[in-house]
């Protein structure tokens, strides 16, 4: 009985431990960026890849002077072009999101998250306790019929 009472425990801590893995990974969806393109036109999307599509952009210049205030299109991009003087262009969206790019600085690859890795991960610690739990419930079963087998010989 005390040893059974010591599996579920393990079973629990296992299962909670699945739970916090899986549920990390789907937290990590928010992240806004930005890619810039030759033709004076830039894109802000989420970290699925997702456009923004209610984002208000101010345009800066070098100075830190306003020069225009717009809105993203339907899919996330803002043309930038007619403003020769463009140095920094922010996007916030409607939930807080905030995205800043210098245009005078040249474009890093976006930092975008490979989720690969986290389901990965997830699975491998779901078969674990899958292959621990059945571990454990096989042997106990055998010692039970162990048990049983030696009280009918008596």
């Amino acid at each position: 009985m005390k040893k059974r009472f010591y599996l579920s425990k393990i079973a629990t801590f296992f299962a909670a431990t699945a739970v916090l893995i899986l549920t990390s990974v789907s937290a990590s969806a928010h992240g806004v960026y930005a890619d810039r393109f030759e033709n004076g036109k830039i894109r802000f999307y989420f970290d699925d890849n997702m456009p923004v599509t209610q984002g208000e952009i101010e345009v800066f210049e070098s100075s830190g002077k306003l020069i225009a205030a717009d809105c993203l299109d339907d899919n996330g991009t803002f043309d930038y072009s007619q403003y020769e003087k463009a140095a920094k262009i922010t996007m916030t969206d409607m939930l807080g999101h905030r995205c800043e790019c210098d245009l005078s600085k040249p474009q890093k690859t976006s930092p975008r998250k490979d989720t690969t890795e986290f389901y990965l991960v997830g699975l491998i610690t779901l078969v674990l306790i899958g292959i621990a739990v059945g571990h454990f419930g096989w042997n106990s079963r055998k010692k039970k019929t162990k048990t049983a087998t030696s009280r009918r010989n008596l």
